[in-house]
């Protein structure tokens, strides 16, 4: 028979690391990056100056917004996507071509 284990309720870290804190609670993660390009180093110096931010809250940013999960208007997509579909109706894209194509275009 297997043993059963008391779950203590004020446990505040799983097993695993995870934090079960709520985040203002905590002191806020540093990062740091090395070996970044010459040039996307200039690219994000020129964002940041761009948009009035110091490097690090640009990266910040720049973070926040391809990890935030971006909404999509329903409606818009599917006008997008039927536009697109009529387009395109008269390409007859079988397996077959696309297989091939593929191949052609690898080594």
């Amino acid at each position: 028979m297997a043993k059963s284990r008391d779950i203590d309720i004020h446990q505040k870290v799983f097993h695993n690391g995870t934090n079960l804190e709520p985040e203002e609670d905590r002191m806020p993660a540093t990062i740091t990056v090395k070996n970044i390009p010459a040039d996307l180093y200039a690219r994000l110096k020129q964002s940041a100056s761009r948009n009035r931010r110091s490097i690090n809250s640009e990266v910040i940013a720049l973070i926040e917004k391809t990890l935030t999960p971006q909404k999509i208007n329903l409606q818009e997509f599917l006008v997008s996507a039927r536009a697109l579909r009529e387009k395109t109706q008269r390409y007859n894209l079988t397996q077959d071509f696309i297989d091939r194509t593929k191949r052609e275009g690898r080594p």
